[in-house]
């Protein structure tokens, strides 16, 4: 019991620290995206940075993360009209595009979410109109990448000339760009209208926690209050062992009840 409680004040205090961290990055102006960033400044300095990305993007080596839930402000409505937050069937993907900068440095940019019949079911073609390299410019958080462990890969082999990754991790990255410790943000403006697809990232969607950090304080107390209950009856039951007898007696007739 006092494991949990630990473990939830834990989860509180990680909670707190996102949320404030995460609001201060989103109040803030767009900071031009430095040149080149290491694991160690994505993951301390520059987590959650607010930055501007302007370069030439390349359609043709586009990733797209899926199979992923809609964002919860998408709002995806099915058939039956239940939103993306209760239908586990409102999957998509996250389309990543790299953006090549003047010091030809790429930095790979988050447009945001598509539905799953969006997603093209062949790797873009240099010969179509909707592939051609083009100037554009985002304003964003620079977010930082889990190490995907080695094992997972190995279960999930994947070949990464493929348009469609199930994950990815700066490794990955690496094999397929060339280019070590690539800088990924997740686009925020220019924000688009409603039902326009990619939906972009917004911030209720990176302010929104399941559990707020009061409910992790509840069951702080909930863990507490059983872990010195149960402490409270087995000190009373081993001084006094009639306390021990009583308690077995009542716990036998309940389970009797039960059954």
């Amino acid at each position: 019991f006092f494991g949990g409680a630990y473990w939830q004040q834990l989860r509180k205090k990680q909670k707190v620290e996102y949320l404030s961290l995460m609001q201060q990055r989103l109040s803030s102006d767009a900071v031009e995206c430095p040149r080149y960033l290491t694991q160690e400044d994505i993951n301390n300095e520059h987590r959650f940075k607010k930055v501007s990305v302007n370069g030439i993007a390349q359609p043709t080596q586009t990733i797209y993360i899926s199979p992923r839930k809609a964002p919860y402000s998408a709002q995806i409505k099915r058939s039956h009209g239940s939103s993306n937050n209760h239908d586990q069937q409102a999957l998509g993907a996250y389309e990543y595009v790299p953006i090549y900068t003047a010091s030809n440095e790429v930095i790979l940019v988050n447009r945001g979410w598509i539905p799953s019949e969006q997603i093209p079911l062949q790797p873009a073609s240099d010969t179509l109109t909707s592939s051609v390299s083009k100037e554009e410019s985002y304003n964003g958080l620079i977010t930082p990448l889990q190490a995907v462990p080695k094992f997972f890969k190995d279960a999930n082999k994947f070949d990464i000339n493929n348009h469609v990754w199930p994950f990815m991790d700066n490794e990955l990255l690496q094999q397929k760009f060339g280019q070590r410790d690539m800088v990924v943000v997740d686009a925020l403006e220019p924000s688009n209208e409603a039902g326009q697809f990619p939906h972009r990232v917004q911030s209720y969607d990176l302010l929104y926690v399941n559990i707020q950090p009061m409910q992790h304080s509840a069951y702080v107390w909930l863990f507490c209050c059983a872990g010195i209950s149960c402490f409270y009856y087995a000190f009373h039951a081993i001084r006094n062992p009639r306390v021990g007898q009583k308690l077995r007696h009542k716990m036998t007739i309940s389970s009797a009840l039960n059954v």
